[in-house]
């Protein structure tokens, strides 16, 4: 409420500038103050729906690596808070007027804001009387799918649930951002720190920046989500790892906006099975950022990513490190991808991305490395009521060792339809698998799937 307030009073400050009474340093007024809760109102509901974008940006695979991901609504948050900030210097240098007699019934008379000058601020102009209180949030799905012969070798029709995630966002000032998934063992816990204009000092267990799409991906046509994922995926379910990292934005104007990201973390380990090489050492990607390392090499890499005239974006992104133990051999992999997107209009979206994975493996193996395939393309159409509705075609081949063919290879096309008109969205998607080998169990995936959002 404190907040609201007062909000309520620095735009009171900034449109009475501009009223056209005789005097516009003079005093609030009652009418005037009364005339602007409405305004205030919308104006606050506005922000929290940026913040909640913003929040949500980092668990839908239409955004990029947040806190970045949604670049229109972070711009207009910014915009926001300064202009706050300016109106805050104003509302100190203006002269309050007394407080309104009995006599007076609220109409005209003078309000007194004295009260109201202790109030919290949230335009990080520096003032410590009063800090951003942490914001909880929940977000969860559930699906009803039918994959006969997928993973869960069961009937082939199931309930299931592929996120539930209570998510803590914490801004104790303009510089300093803290969010995590409340959990004993969070998928991913980030602290932002900003050193300079647009320059962040990530640091925790941080998304690592790899493609368009985050926290998932679709390499192979499909979304990477393990209760789904027949075998294995190019990546893991949410690319997080401890570490620390950069994010900066170079340029930032209509025509052109360049953002960077840098990042030294842990790496991934060995512990997967080799399909050629039985019980020979082979790295693990269903996971990363599981604990303490296990070798003194850390993993690296970075992304960069373009975006023309608001129309065309292109991105390319590296990742290299040691995978095997600090007792044995060094054998690293390295991976390199490239992304574009063309946004042919405000509902029209056009996707796609290539990746490949260089691996070494230990001199001992009949070969010396093997390589991981993945790409994808996607097109996408809002349509309806202030597009509630959207329909994605989707595509992609994946083969994850070169050196074999087996359930891991796949060509996936689908389409999804989704209809948001509120905190809940609702989808149905189809999406079937090209590439047959003998040991694949299943090729067809429907689901229906419902996720909330507050």
């Amino acid at each position: 409420m404190t907040k609201f307030l007062f909000l309520v009073v620095t735009v009171f400050l900034f449109s009475s500038a501009v009223d056209a009474a005789p005097n516009p340093q003079g005093p609030v007024t009652q009418e005037k103050f009364n005339r602007l809760v409405a305004l205030m109102k919308k104006m606050y509901e506005r922000m929290e729906e940026l913040e909640m974008d913003l929040a949500n940006a980092r668990l839908q695979n239409s955004a990029n690596a947040y806190p970045s991901a949604s670049t229109a609504s972070t711009q207009e948050l910014q915009q926001l808070r300064q202009k706050i900030a300016q109106l805050e210097a104003q509302m100190r240098a203006r002269p309050m007027a007394a407080a309104p007699s009995a006599s007076s019934g609220g109409g005209e008379g003078s309000v007194n804001l004295d009260d109201l000058d202790s109030a919290p601020s949230t335009s990080g102009s520096g003032d410590t009387k009063g800090k951003n209180q942490p914001i909880l949030k929940a977000y969860f799905d559930l699906n009803l799918y039918a994959f006969p012969g997928g993973p869960a070798k069961g009937s082939g029709l199931t309930f299931d649930n592929f996120h539930s995630f209570v998510l803590l966002d914490f801004v104790p000032s303009e510089d300093l951002l803290f969010f995590t998934d409340v959990s004993p063992t969070p998928t991913f816990y980030e602290i932002n720190y900003r050193l300079a204009s647009d320059l962040y000092l990530r640091m925790g267990k941080i998304s690592i920046p790899f493609d368009d799409m985050d926290p998932h991906n679709i390499y192979g046509g499909q979304t990477n989500v393990s209760r789904i994922t027949v075998g294995n995926s190019f990546l893991p379910d949410y690319f997080s790892d401890l570490g620390v990292g950069l994010r900066w934005k170079i340029f930032n104007s209509a025509d052109f906006v360049l953002d960077t990201s840098g990042y030294l973390v842990n790496g991934f380990r060995s512990g997967g099975t080799d399909p050629v090489s039985a019980g020979g050492l082979y790295p693990s990607f269903s996971s990363s950022g599981s604990g303490a390392d296990n070798n003194k090499d850390k993993a690296m890499g970075g992304r960069a990513h373009a975006l023309f005239w608001g129309t065309l974006g292109i991105g390319a992104s590296y990742y290299a490190g040691r995978w095997t133990d600090e007792d044995v051999e060094n054998r690293r992999l390295s991976m390199l991808g490239v992304d574009a997107q063309l946004y042919l209009t405000s509902t029209t979206t056009l996707r796609a991305g290539v990746a490949t994975m260089n691996v070494k493996l230990p001199s001992v193996s009949p070969d010396t490395n093997y390589y991981r395939n993945g790409a994808y393309g996607e097109i996408s159409q809002k349509f309806g009521s202030r597009d509630q509705w959207k329909f994605l075609v989707r595509g992609g081949t994946l083969n994850l060792d070169n050196r074999v063919e087996n359930r891991d290879d796949k060509q996936i096309v689908g389409a999804k339809l989704l209809w948001k008109p509120d905190l809940l969205e609702w989808s149905i998607e189809h999406s079937e698998d090209t590439k047959t080998t003998p040991d694949k169990r299943t090729r067809k995936f429907t689901n229906f799937r419902v996720i909330a959002s507050f």
